[in-house]
């Protein structure tokens, strides 16, 4: 774990931005963010993808970002399948989101530069 906090420093150092990657709230996770400084969560798909079936997911999810927000961190769900779940997270108030239902993978000659 030292060579991970190293090595986080080192990039924050160097302009870049942490994620903390496949959050789920968990007692780990909560750890590991207690000893990180990150600037954006990414929510664990697995939880995503059951907001609109299961009702403890979806406390979960919005737990999550409102601790999130609450912490100035900005929120990212994963494995967004459909639009429904989309619709959902905007509702929610989640900052960003990747998967399947928002863009499929493009290789990166097909991805036009930004400028």
């Amino acid at each position: 774990m030292e060579n991970a906090y190293a090595f986080i420093q080192k990039m924050r150092e160097l302009g870049c931005l942490i994620s903390l990657c496949s959050f789920s709230g968990t007692p780990e996770s909560m750890r590991m963010l207690g000893k990180v400084t990150v600037d954006y969560l990414k929510i664990d798909g697995a939880i995503v993808c059951n907001i609109l079936r299961d009702e403890d997911e979806l406390a979960k999810l919005t737990a999550i970002h409102q601790f999130a927000q609450q912490a100035n961190i900005k929120t990212i769900a994963e494995l967004v399948e459909t639009d429904d779940i989309a619709e959902k997270l905007q509702a929610i108030g989640i900052d960003f989101g990747q998967g399947f239902g928002i863009a499929r993978p493009h290789p990166f000659e097909e991805i036009a530069p930004q400028r």
